[in-house]
């Protein structure tokens, strides 16, 4: 090769290493900058072919992220491995990317003996060939492989230059790639606070608002944060508590935190107690930016402590009667943490156990008793803690050589307080007085369950009010609207007129059924439901119809011709309303949307009907949240709605001594499935 020659290619491969510097800094997404790569090498540097070959973990195949120049399929016929196993990783790609360094082959005609895709090679005029790794902090992640028309093409300079080509590109992948992992970062962090129900937001050093989440909105009463963005603090905190405020956040833009409880004034007008906690922000070099506030509503639990407070005599009155019921008590009492270390243990505590307090307390409980371990005192221990329920049992414990009869609550802090006593003498002589009290605590049980259930459906009540009455009194609303502006168009009452005043009055109707049904639902606790023989086919036509009336769309139903159940119409009708309701929303966004109800035979010869969509669907991930009050697998933006009509059916169908429960998968639509009990639930 002349001097000028050689002049001329290291002039093309200079002219390469600066087409893909700027490259790098020109082109943020790494595909891209890969596939400019390989095309500048081609096109500038005077190459046959350039490729980009990528790692990926539980394959040996670097795979083809980018290639430029004559191919002509060749990189699918001939893959590079990674593992010096195979032919095709004993090359100079796989040698650059197990060593690390560059590797070459000058004369791919004459090489015998390592170049697996000889053959291929020639065929396509490829004569010699260069392969540099690519790493990411000393590991590599891939190589570029270019290739020559002409043999003995590569020399130690020009792979020197090849080489710190690489190195540049390596230095560019990395930066993307950490880059892309701080974003994701930071959008999940942006998502955790978005959907954290305290008030988190944070402040400039001087007094203004920098930004807020949904809970802070809501505790200002603003409907945007533009509203409130920018605005001093100070403007929404109570004049009684302002100068508290001003001092504790000049406190955290100095570096030192605190936290205080305050009144904050919202946009209209409400106050509200919030415990509120400053923590300073710093900046990289250690000096703070901005001050981060994290507030809690306790406006109940200081309305409480007022009502107590104004309650004095009271309050006396009943501590006095709780001191000598507590000095009656007999019970052991035993408290535990979530790490299993004791707590507390009171002095009937200490008589049972035959320890001093003193002994037990900061102590693992497992230490102290070993005894214990692997029997039902662990067990049951373990169930109450991890269920969150509370667990009574009778057990014989060795080491005292005791019955001991426990009951285990669950705290909310995830320990544990157990109440025992020593029982050993009332299980030797009465027997019979034991077996009593056990069916009477069963009973105790049963009814605080049912107690608990009640109280549930009566607590849902004003949302259940507000969320099925929504579609008739949006009928009313409508319908007297076009009426007004029929009348305004000229006089006379038309049949227009009058089918809207026909509507009105069916909304009016179909409101009274369903408050006389929702008020029926609460007293479900102390009332038997109005048990009869029903279709459920005609109460889906007409949820149907009326969602065809009320709202637009253009969806199919395709009902059976007679679905027979038993239980109360009206609630039934409530069940046919929501469920059709929420197929015919969800459906709402396909032109062939289709709604399907029926039944079909379920496990040991029950009914199971079914309402079934071809809407949206949802993840069954998170099916285990789907009858709950206010709980929503799509945005308010996307579908409006409360929340709470799926809480409806399962409390109507629970009632009617049947189960509920959905299958769905996102973008497949959903099927809503029930069945109906012969008799109501107890």
């Amino acid at each position: 090769m002349t001097a000028q020659e050689k002049a001329g290619r290291l002039s093309r491969l200079y002219a390469v290493a600066s087409g893909i510097n700027e490259a790098i800094v020109r082109i943020p997404e790494e595909g891209r900058l890969f596939e400019e790569a390989c095309r500048i090498a081609v096109e500038k540097g005077g190459l046959m072919m350039a490729w980009v070959g990528l790692a990926h973990e539980g394959s040996d195949i670097l795979s083809v992220a980018a290639r430029w120049g004559k191919d002509d399929g060749y990189l699918d016929l001939a893959p590079v491995h990674a593992s010096i196993d195979r032919p095709q990783g004993l090359g100079p790609g796989g040698l650059a990317f197990r060593s690390g360094r560059p590797a070459v082959c000058n004369d791919i005609a004459s090489d015998l003996q390592y170049f697996a895709s000889r053959k291929e090679a020639l065929a396509r005029g490829y004569r010699s060939c260069a392969a540099v790794p690519l790493t990411i902090q000393g590991k590599p992640i891939g190589i570029f492989v270019v290739y020559a028309a002409v043999p003995v093409y590569f020399d130690e300079q020009e792979l020197a230059l090849l080489s710190t080509l690489a190195d540049n590109f390596s230095f560019a992948t990395e930066s993307r790639r950490n880059n892309r992992a701080l974003r994701e970062s930071e959008s999940r962090l942006r998502a955790v606070i978005d959907n954290e129900p305290q008030c988190v937001a944070t402040i400039s050093t001087d007094g203004r608002l920098l930004a807020v989440n949904p809970a802070g909105l809501r505790t200002l009463q603003a409907t945007t944060a533009e509203a409130v963005i920018g605005r001093p603090v100070d403007q929404f905190v109570h004049p009684d508590d302002l100068a508290g405020y001003r001092e504790m956040l000049a406190g955290a833009a100095g570096g030192t935190g605190g936290s205080a409880q305050m009144r904050v004034v919202g946009a209209q007008g409400d106050v509200r107690w919030l415990d509120i906690h400053l923590v300073p922000l710093r900046s990289h070099d250690g000096s703070v930016g901005s001050v981060l506030s994290v507030s809690h509503d306790v406006t109940q639990e200081r309305a409480t402590l007022a009502r107590l407070e104004q309650s004095g005599i009271e309050i006396t009155q009943l501590a006095e009667r709780l001191g000598t019921t507590l000095d009656s008590i007999t019970d052991a009492i035993v408290t535990v943490d979530r790490d299993w270390t004791i707590t507390f243990v009171n002095r009937e505590a200490e008589r049972v156990l035959q320890r001093p307090r003193a002994q037990l307390v900061g102590a693992a409980i497992g230490k102290e008793f070993p005894q214990g371990r692997g029997t039902a005192f662990e067990t049951q221990y373990r169930a109450a803690l991890a269920q969150r329920r509370t667990v009574e049992f009778e057990e014989f414990f060795e080491p005292l050589q005791a019955w001991l009869e426990l009951r285990v609550y669950p705290s909310p802090q995830g320990g544990l307080t157990i109440y025992f006593r020593d029982v050993t003498e009332r299980r030797r002589s009465r027997v019979e007085i034991t077996e009593l009290n056990a069916r009477l605590e069963q009973r105790v049980r049963e009814r605080t369950s049912q107690l608990e259930v009640a109280n549930h459906e009566l607590g849902a009540f004003s949302y259940s009010v507000a969320h099925d009455l929504r579609a008739p009194l949006a009928a009313i609303g409508g319908f007297s609207q076009a009426l007004e502006h029929e009348l305004a168009a000229g006089p006379g009452t038309s049949d227009r007129c009058r089918h809207y005043l026909d509507r009105m009055r069916a909304g009016l109707r179909q409101t009274h059924e369903m408050i006389d049904a929702l008020l029926a639902l609460a007293q479900l606790s102390q009332a038997e439901l109005r048990w009869e023989e029903v279709d459920l086919a005609p109460m889906a036509r007409t949820a149907f119809d009326n969602l065809g009336a009320q709202q637009p769309g253009s969806a199919t139903l395709d009902v059976q011709p007679s679905l027979p159940a038993r239980g109360d119409p009206r609630l039934l009708q409530l069940v046919l309303d929501n469920l059709v309701g929420n197929a015919w929303k969800f459906s709402g966004n396909r032109s062939d949307a289709l709604i399907s109800v029926g039944s079909e035979p379920g496990k040991d010869g029950e009914t199971v009907f079914f309402v079934r969509d071809n809407g949206v669907g949802f993840d069954m991930e998170y099916a285990g949240k789907l009858f709950g009050a206010f709980q929503r697998m799509h945005s308010q933006a996307e579908f409006p709605g409360t929340g709470v009509g799926l809480a409806n059916v399962w409390r109507i169908v629970t009632r009617h001594g049947g189960r509920v429960w959905a299958c769905a998968a996102p973008g497949e639509g959903a099927t809503f499935y029930f069945t109906l009990g012969e008799f109501p639930a107890p």
